[in-house]
């Protein structure tokens, strides 16, 4: 999955204003774990030994982890945030 820098910069945003347990991390969901609107969202969640991290922020820590199941579905995928006609947030373009 490529992640572009708008992406990278709004998810740390997002970790610097909202306090995170220990363990919890950043997960790109789809439904049933993401019960927003659209086929995707960013939640909160624990931390699991079979989550790949997909967007480190800094040497070790990881920023955003996916579910191992999404792995290959997403191998294409580019992970934006941008102006979307909801507004500004964060779009999954899959090829």
């Amino acid at each position: 999955m490529e992640i572009t820098q708008e992406a990278i910069d709004e998810l740390r945003r997002i970790v610097s204003v909202r306090a995170m347990g220990h363990q919890q991390i950043l997960r790109l969901a789809m439904p049933p774990v993401w019960t927003g609107g659209g086929d995707f969202g960013i939640v909160v969640d624990q931390l699991s030994d079979e989550d790949i991290v997909v967007v480190r922020d800094g040497a070790d820590d990881a920023l955003l982890v996916i579910d191992k199941e999404l792995e290959d579905n997403l191998e294409k995928a580019i992970l934006d945030h941008k102006e979307t006609p909801n507004g500004r947030g964060f779009a999954l373009d899959v090829y």
